[in-house]
């Protein structure tokens, strides 16, 4: 809810390129709150989530690049680890 009320906020004022940052930011503190009670990787995996989202906060040109690590190469990267060192 919090997620959607944002985005309408930035949305309605025309600030694009603080979405992406911002759903990261986002993401990866509901992995955190989800994830608490989860292997250690999953915690994390939200810091990763939530550093991507600040830099994108600073660096809103780069919105493209920030989804893509973040939906990407942080989903990839970390599953491989859970799947390796967890067994899935």
């Amino acid at each position: 809810a919090a997620g959607l009320l944002l985005t309408i906020g930035l949305f309605s004022t025309e600030q694009y390129s603080l979405l992406p940052g911002l759903w990261r930011l986002l993401y990866g503190a509901g992995i955190l709150t989800g994830g608490a009670h989860s292997i250690r990787i999953v915690s994390h995996m939200s810091l990763f989530f939530m550093a991507i989202g600040t830099i994108g906060l600073f660096l809103p040109n780069w919105t493209d690049h920030i989804l893509a690590i973040g939906f990407g190469l942080g989903h990839i990267g970390f599953g491989l680890v859970i799947a390796r060192k967890h067994g899935g």
